[in-house]
């Protein structure tokens, strides 16, 4: 969870970085500002929310979210991947331990 919480900060860095240029005009900033945030957000709640429930569906989200950061978005999907990974071996460790 660590490294998707990581991304999302460096996502927020490099959203605020482009936000902060001077040689863009106010209506695209604004736009660009709805869709970061936007995918920010999304990120963030499925990371967030996968992490909670274990359910597929914020998984997908956090993937959707990091997938607009390419490459550091990166990082937050391979966090998403370990997250996933250690909840399936936990799964089968008490599937095992059942039989």
């Amino acid at each position: 969870m660590t490294q998707a919480i990581v991304s999302v900060i460096i996502n927020l860095m490099v959203s605020a970085s482009f936000l902060a240029r001077n040689d863009i005009s106010d209506s695209f900033r604004g736009g660009l500002m709805v869709v970061l945030l936007g995918f920010l957000l999304l990120s963030l709640i499925g990371t967030l929310g996968y992490a909670a429930t274990r359910m597929k569906l914020f998984a997908v989200m956090a993937f959707i979210g990091f997938g607009v950061f390419v490459p550091v978005g990166l990082i937050g999907v391979f966090g998403v991947q370990k997250m996933i990974a250690a909840a399936n071996e936990r799964r089968l460790a008490v599937q095992g331990q059942e039989a």
